[in-house]
């Protein structure tokens, strides 16, 4: 059978979704002519699917690269699999060349624009999506990351237009969708935003894209869910280090302010509402996606797209709460009411790092994460059985405020940590 019979079959596998089947052509081809280059590429694509071929499907890139130097698909193929691998700047590079070697193609425009994106550079990702879509303006990734990019800059009405454009254009398109109902959640209408995702969901029912958003445009139908939303919406446009400034800004700032207190008492009893509030904004802002996506639960179409993992984040922050809420009020009742505000406090502040260890990224920042929960549980419900028999709290509680302080910080850190594959 000639080579160019395998390469077509596979080509057609693969547009259909089939990457184990087409790998199986192209490893039939690869078996009577080691030297064909395209399919060392496209079998890469199709191991980069599958997490334990990553390395596989890396040697492959390579070997194509190898044998064919001035092809632009190698490397296009190890920019996949980089990008696979989080090794974002491997993956640019190899996408660039790409660029270089064939100009006219528009997936390899948007393959570094996306890598741009995940880089949160947004003016390169938006000046190469607009690149590709003067080659093709029907392509979809194009389109999508012109969108995601143009919203990041502050620019959501272009961001929205971009996106029903690509709607227009195609409209059985399940990511062009998606991308519309992102540009309308993060516009304010999240309403539009459901019958946007909706429309995805019932195009393609796998599209995590369209899922996630969905659960984020049902979860800000709660007001406070929404505040939430639009301060990380506002953040996330920021760069990493002005991100930084803000948050390092408003703990400090919290500090100053109780210390012009000691020295000015008639701002005094402005200082502990202005204290409760940000706090309360704060624990908000690290819980409100697995306390909402509690609600969620009960919602006729929202119990139905939750993943396992965000399941057991809401069942555990659920039950964090619910341990402070009832440990509180039964240590009131008891005449406690010091004891009653530490043993409400202490199991909701545990729920920062126990929801965290769901979010941060799978390796070592998932094990630290994992690990710092374990000792602040410990130190809670010691601090907890103390308080309940009335013995001696003060230092492992001590200890756990402390923990909660440290974490504040170590979290946001481990939140931006990617692991490289």
């Amino acid at each position: 059978m000639s080579s160019e019979v395998f390469l077509q079959r596979a080509h057609l596998l693969m547009r259909q979704g089939r990457s184990d089947k087409a790998a199986d052509q192209l490893k039939q081809l690869l078996a009577q002519d080691p030297g064909v280059a395209e399919a060392h590429a496209m079998l890469s694509l199709c191991m980069s699917h599958d997490r334990d071929q990553w390395h596989d499907a890396t040697r492959e890139a390579e070997q194509a690269i190898h044998q064919a130097p001035d092809m632009g698909f190698s490397h296009y193929a190890l920019a996949v699999i980089m990008q696979k691998r989080k090794r974002l700047p491997e993956a640019l590079n190899a996408a660039k060349e790409a660029i270089r070697l064939d100009t006219a193609e528009p997936q390899y425009y948007a393959l570094a624009a996306s890598i741009h994106a995940q880089q949160q550079q947004w003016q390169n990702a938006l000046e190469t999506s607009t690149e590709g879509l003067a080659i093709d303006p029907d392509s979809e990734g194009c389109s999508t990351i012109r969108s995601l990019a143009l919203e990041r800059l502050g620019r959501p009405d272009d961001a929205l237009a971009q996106a029903n454009a690509a709607v227009a254009r195609n409209p059985d398109s399940a990511e062009s969708h998606a991308m519309r109902g992102w540009a309308q959640l993060h516009s304010g209408d999240h309403l539009a935003a459901q019958d946007s995702f909706r429309e995805a969901l019932r195009l393609d029912p796998t599209d995590n894209f369209a899922r996630s958003g969905m659960i984020e445009a049902l979860n800000n139908n709660h007001l406070l869910f929404r505040l939430v939303f639009r301060f990380y919406s506002f953040i996330g446009r920021m760069a990493q280090g002005a991100q930084w400034a803000i948050i390092l800004g408003l703990f400090f700032g919290m500090r100053l302010l109780n210390s012009l207190a000691d020295q000015y008492p008639a701002i005094e009893p402005y200082v502990l509402p202005i204290s409760i509030l940000y706090l309360s904004f704060c624990l908000l802002s690290w819980i409100a996606e697995p306390l909402f996506n509690t609600f969620l639960r009960f919602h006729p179409f929202g119990k139905f797209l939750l993943s396992d993992k965000q399941r057991w984040s809401s069942n555990l922050v659920g039950t964090c709460i619910g341990i402070g809420v009832v440990g509180g009020i039964i240590q009131a009742i008891r005449g406690d009411l010091v004891g009653g505000i530490i043993m409400f406090l202490a199991p909701v502040f545990l729920s920062l790092p126990i929801s965290t260890s769901f979010e941060v990224d799978e390796g070592w920042p998932r094990t630290v994460c994992i690990a710092i929960s374990v000792v602040l549980t410990v130190l809670c419900f010691t601090a907890i059985a103390l308080i309940a028999v009335d013995g001696p709290w003060g230092i492992p509680y001590a200890l756990f405020a402390l923990g909660i302080m440290i974490f504040t910080f170590a979290g946001n850190y481990l939140r931006t940590v990617t692991v490289r594959r």
